[in-house]
């Protein structure tokens, strides 16, 4: 779904994800950026990041962070499914080598 270094401090948005078919899901998300980074799952009923929102809580990933969220980070009930979803990388520092990959997990 992603997988990327973003370069200068800034805000990056992964690939979205068409989860039109789907129950539910989730993400693993794996850093191997030399900079901590914040992560922010999105969704929309088009692929627009602009009037995207929010599901769940932003999560900090430290220096290195190779633990995949699992379940707790994902979607499926009432009021949190949206159509298509994507995630958002925020870092403060621009990291220097790494990479950020994100890979979806779904149940039809």
């Amino acid at each position: 779904m992603y997988n990327a270094l973003p370069a200068p401090p800034g805000t990056y948005v992964s690939a979205w994800f068409d989860a039109r078919n789907l129950k539910r899901g989730s993400f693993d998300i794996i850093s191997t950026l030399d900079q901590a980074c914040v992560i922010q799952l999105v969704g929309n009923r088009i692929q627009d990041i602009a009037t995207a929102k929010n599901i769940n809580a932003p999560r900090s990933l430290a220096v290195g962070n190779v633990t995949p969220t699992g379940t707790d980070y994902g979607w499926g009930t009432n009021d949190d499914w949206h159509p298509y979803f994507a995630i958002t990388i925020t870092t403060a520092v621009g990291p220097i080598v790494g990479l950020v990959t994100i890979k979806a997990n779904a149940q039809s």
